[in-house]
């Protein structure tokens, strides 16, 4: 079989890749197919790109690969946060695959394309707002873990210029006696608490659980968390349908792990809204969004701690819109859109 290294390189060609922490999906414009990888059944980002590169029997001239991790301005290197992956460098890429410019971003500047270049992504309003027509627009990830990012208006090229961050790894600061609890339990085990790792779906809210569990201990729901973690599935699901379809102690325990989620985003969402100035609202992205969004902002104290009324600014962040991203695959396709544009 021949090395990828030596397939053609097609001039009209060009792909996205979105590298999560947990999976991998890459996308071109030659067909509508997504193309899914289970990141801890790779060694490295290479073996993924030689599997599609085989896959399509070709290579792109251009390839943006957007992933959560710093990223170094200079050279692109990323080393990813969530991946027990080493440092991905396009210069190397490059002169492994000759041919194919290979470009990275922050995951959140493709997450931020995907939702502002790509039309066919679709949303649903979780708060009604009036955006400013050229205020800036926040985008938030909540998923594997927690970022965000910033697309500001630009009237001198009359376009949104994107902002990543690295928003997600900022504190976190606690209300009532219950989070700071929390924040205690995360300071006994990590050398610094983060919103990722009170938050995230990774951590956090396995954090969150654990914390809550051992306070208010319920044989019924920790079982049903143990089989979730048995058997790789989201344990946010699990609370949600303790949630809302439980009944008794398994039920109580699950809506105070929930409020107590819901409370803390609101807070780090605020502070980002505040950081950003996201008058032109806010759009929530990732896998714990779709999964738990739209009860976190209904049925917890998010709106209250968001707006926060009596703090400075709430007279405009009650009317910030707080949009959900219900398209799962909007990194990927705005890292193809990114590819697109520069090509």
């Amino acid at each position: 079989m021949a090395q990828t290294s030596d397939l053609p390189v097609d001039p009209k060609f060009f792909a996205g890749v979105d590298v999560g922490g947990t999976k991998v999906a890459i996308m071109d414009n030659s067909s509508e197919m997504m193309h899914r990888y289970a990141a801890a059944d790779y060694p490295n980002i290479d073996a993924i790109l030689d599997d599609y590169f085989t896959k399509v029997g070709r290579r792109p001239a251009r390839i943006t690969l957007a992933m959560a991790g710093p990223r170094d301005d200079e050279t692109g290197a990323i080393t990813p946060t969530n991946a027990k992956w080493l440092s991905f460098e396009p210069l190397a890429a490059e002169k492994r695959y000759k041919g194919t410019h290979f470009e990275t971003v922050n995951d959140m500047i493709g997450t931020t394309a995907g939702v502002l270049a790509e039309p066919r992504i679709e949303y649903e309003a979780l708060k009604e707002g009036r955006p400013t027509a050229v205020g800036t627009k926040m985008i938030l990830a909540f998923s594997t873990g927690f970022n965000s990012a910033g697309a500001i208006w630009d009237k001198q090229t009359d376009r949104y210029i994107f902002m990543a961050s690295e928003g997600g790894h900022m504190g976190v600061l606690p209300q009532t006696n219950e989070e700071m609890e929390y924040l205690a339990y995360l300071q006994s085990k990590y050398p610094r608490a983060s919103a990722e790792l009170a938050l995230g779906g990774k951590d956090g809210i396995n954090n969150l659980i654990d914390h809550i569990l051992t306070l208010h201990y319920d044989t019924g729901l920790i079982g049903a968390i143990n089989r979730a973690r048995e058997s790789d599935r989201p344990v946010g699901a699990v609370l949600l349908e303790f949630a809302t379809e439980g009944q008794g102690t398994s039920r109580d325990v699950a809506r105070k792990t929930l409020e107590v989620l819901g409370s803390l985003f609101g807070s780090v969402t605020r502070d980002l809204a505040l950081v950003f100035k996201a008058t032109g609202g806010i759009y929530l992205t990732g896998s714990v969004a779709l999964a738990l969004g739209e009860y976190l902002v209904q049925e917890t104290n998010f709106l209250e701690r968001f707006i926060h009324h009596g703090a400075p600014h709430d007279f405009w962040l009650q009317h910030v819109p707080i949009y959900l991203v219900t398209d799962p695959h909007v990194a990927v396709k705005g890292s193809l859109s990114l590819a697109a544009q520069a090509s």
